[in-house]
């Protein structure tokens, strides 16, 4: 029975590693990452469904507050 904290071996340092690496590959996982650190794996939820991916676009090149003018201004224009 262990009663302490477990040594980190160097071989525990390299498998996380290397399972860091394969993660940073995918570009699935990639993109889930960017997401959550710029917070948008909630795009507002009065973005219509077709306009998210603009968001995303437009936050990725600039911030969410101009993604957010900007599709607001494409929502106005579709409605006139």
């Amino acid at each position: 029975m262990r009663t302490g904290p477990r040594q980190i071996t160097e071989a525990d340092r390299e498998r996380r590693r290397q399972h860091a690496i394969r993660l940073n590959r995918d570009p699935e996982m990639r993109k889930r990452q960017w997401l959550s650190r710029r917070n948008l794996a909630g795009v507002p939820g009065w973005v219509p469904a077709e306009l998210r991916d603009e968001f995303i676009e437009v936050a990725r090149l600039n911030d969410e507050f101009v993604a957010a003018r900007y599709v607001r201004g494409l929502l106005a224009e579709l409605r006139a």
